[in-house]
């Protein structure tokens, strides 16, 4: 056997140490064996594992028993169905896909999940990727992606069924990963009249930044559409808006990551049916990082085009920045600070208004709203 056995028990670890332990020396040693999974020849069995260094979810999980067993641990397998690589949304599974475990902690079981823990595959290659969030899962978290065929290893209050599991939206590791804690609707597709919104949660000890891909899907084509998007965030709330002018199927891909971290990670899709048509020409204001990356909550105008000639108001809830202007058509009005808002009526002209910040010596757009 890989591990040191003895060297471990002479350490006396604590049973959740000694859990975590076993999870970690699989995760860092045992390779997913993603050739196999793509061209045939999957070995499932304990002992290929051991003595090649890879295998499959079969492979893991009979190891993290093992291993659990020889330091005084209780271990089982769990199988059932999972919203892995191949899995197709709203699509129910004739047959178990996929297997996990439960570990007994100080007489409580909690779920593990050796293989997804390890990393990832690219087609036939695997992506070493060790990740703690799946040692002692939440259950709530846990049944988001795997559904037990037997339901006692839910372990959950309330016994989640298949039609449920199907339907509930396939949330991507960056959600889990980026503090993100809930999505209403919680479902892989929304029927909508033209215009609706999604609420996301989060931890509100952080700041979050997301983006947007929104399509138009016909004849298996699917053509991006442009503005159409808009959310407003703050105390750990995100509300995304969406606009779908032509009936017919869309899907909004979501992206998001805590503030200033880097890429943008893939959090969920929503395949999404309208039934109303609308005027195409209604939108949402572009924006910047300087609006993604801040605390910057827009109270009004939250549509764009804005109509040339017409009076605005802008109303802007930030503590990110303390000074906020208006640039447009050559002006550059500074907004006054009321009881934590930012405030300025304009009469709209130019081809653009731009919620701007100044810094430098110069200005910065946060949000652009287009002219008509």
């Amino acid at each position: 056997m890989f591990f040191n056995e003895k060297c471990s028990k002479n350490f006396e670890l604590s049973e959740p140490e000694s859990a975590y332990f076993v999870y970690k020396w699989i995760g860092e040693n045992i390779a997913y064996d993603c050739y196999a999974y793509v061209h045939g020849g999957i070995d499932y069995s304990e002992k290929s594992a051991y003595n090649n260094g890879k295998g499959v979810c079969n492979s893991y999980s009979l190891m993290y028993i093992t291993m659990c067993n020889s330091l005084g641990l209780e271990a089982v397998q769990i199988i059932g169905y999972s919203k892995g690589s191949g899995y197709v949304d709203g699509q129910i599974p004739t047959q178990t896909n996929h297997a996990w475990n439960a570990v007994k902690i100080n007489s409580k079981y909690y779920l593990v999940e050796p293989t997804w823990g390890a990393g990832t595959c690219s087609g036939d290659v695997f992506n070493k990727e060790f990740r703690d969030f799946y040692f002692c899962t939440n259950p709530e978290l846990f049944i988001r992606k795997h559904l037990p065929a037997d339901s006692k290893w839910q372990l959950l209050d309330r016994v989640v069924t298949m039609e449920e599991f199907v339907q509930m939206a396939k949330l991507s590791n960056g959600f889990f990963d980026g503090g993100f804690i809930s999505i209403n609707p919680d479902t892989n597709s929304i029927n909508v009249q033209g215009q609706s919104k999604i609420i996301l949660t989060y931890d509100p000890s952080i700041d979050v930044s997301l983006s947007f891909h929104l399509y138009y899907i016909q004849n298996n084509n699917q053509e991006e559409v442009n503005n159409k998007v808009f959310y407003t965030k703050g105390n750990g709330k995100a509300e995304i808006n969406f606009i779908t002018s032509k009936k017919g199927e869309y899907k909004l891909r979501i992206y998001g990551r805590p503030a200033g971290t880097g890429s943008y990670p893939h959090l969920v899709d929503y395949k999404i049916i309208n039934t109303k048509e609308m005027d195409d020409s209604l939108g949402y204001p572009k924006v910047y990082s300087y609006y993604s990356n801040s605390d910057m909550q827009i109270i009004q105008p939250l549509n764009s085009p804005l109509k040339k000639g017409s009076s605005v108001k802008f109303q802007i809830k930030t503590t990110t920045y303390s000074e906020l202007y208006l640039v447009y058509n050559g002006n550059f009005d500074k907004m006054t600070k009321t009881n934590g808002v930012f405030e300025k009526t304009i009469t709209v002209s130019g081809s653009q208004v731009r919620v701007s910040i100044l810094k430098d010596n110069s200005y910065w757009p946060a949000v652009e709203y287009a002219t008509s």
